[in-house]
């Protein structure tokens, strides 16, 4: 999303309705944090009850889901989070000088 940008020379005209580059990048890296989290809570609320329909009755403990649901919907946001940042440093535009 910001590499794209990046890339193709739109980001000015984002910076130019918001010049406050901080600003833009905390309302990016919300908005893929928190789609990122409802894809991962979505997929993997799925993931469990369809293994407990597919294991059988009684043969294995399983827990509370609902702390690893939520840890693993946190840990990927933070993924996707660093990978928002990382790839706009590595695209040439931002390594040539200017």
């Amino acid at each position: 999303m910001v590499t794209g940008e990046c890339s193709s020379g739109t980001i000015r005209t984002t910076f130019a309705a918001v010049p406050h580059r901080g600003t833009v990048f905390a309302a990016k890296a919300t908005l893929v944090a928190a789609v990122m989290c409802v894809l991962t809570l979505l997929s993997c609320s799925n993931a469990y009850v369809v293994g407990d329909a597919m294991l059988p009755e009684g043969r294995y403990a399983q827990g509370d889901p609902l702390p690893a649901l939520f840890g693993i919907a946190a840990s990927f946001a933070v993924a996707a989070v660093l990978g928002l940042a990382a790839p706009s440093y590595a695209t040439p535009q931002a390594r040539s000088p200017r």
